[in-house]
């Protein structure tokens, strides 16, 4: 294994558990800061909850609260988007995400099949979007505009292969038509 000794120091800088022994074990405070980033967010989220500081405020509302942490973000989409457009944006944004999530899979279910290579395409595409919706809880993306892309071109493959694919069956209608001689006999029975 190759490394420089910063390398290694770094590392081993990052084992620790509490935001107090950090600055014991390493020396740049990285980890440290992050976990005021973090308290310093959901702070800003309690106090204005339902429609947060606005879109692209977060980083005046940061230094408002700890000037000592500068503008900086907050290394967690989530609690980015709640920060910035409260509870209400990040439902909004979630709703998207499982929307493109579910388009994808119905799609690429409706395909295996008949178009296997695009399936697995399709496949592929949801993992990596999946790996990038991870990857959002150890950095702030949200105001990123290549996912929206990647998601727009994950929802526009999946319409395009669900286009390609044959109808799905209909599924046979639970009322069954009563012929007339039926009819019939019921108004018998009941005197109508």
């Amino acid at each position: 294994m190759t490394g420089t000794p910063a390398f290694w120091a770094r590392l081993h800088g990052l084992r620790t558990t509490g935001a107090q022994t950090t600055g014991e074990t390493e020396a740049q405070g990285s980890t440290r800061q992050r976990y005021e980033v973090l308290q310093n967010a959901i702070r800003i989220i309690r106090d204005h909850p339902v429609v947060g500081v606005g879109l692209g405020a977060y980083g005046l509302a940061n230094f408002r609260y700890n000037p000592a942490l500068g503008t900086l973000d907050t290394h967690n989409t989530y609690l980015h988007i709640l920060a910035e457009t409260g509870v209400l944006g990040l439902v909004l944004y979630l709703a998207i995400v499982a929307s493109v999530i579910r388009s994808a899979r119905d799609a690429r279910r409706r395909a295996a099949q008949v178009f296997p290579a695009h399936a697995e395409t399709l496949r592929w595409l949801q993992y990596a979007f999946v790996g990038h919706l991870i990857a959002g809880l150890f950095g702030s993306f949200s105001t990123f505009i290549l996912p929206w892309i990647f998601m727009a071109l994950l929802w526009s493959a999946s319409q395009t292969v669900r286009a390609l694919c044959p109808p799905a069956a209909t599924a046979p209608s639970p009322i069954r038509p009563v012929s007339s001689a039926a009819n019939l006999d019921a108004s018998r029975r009941w005197g109508i």
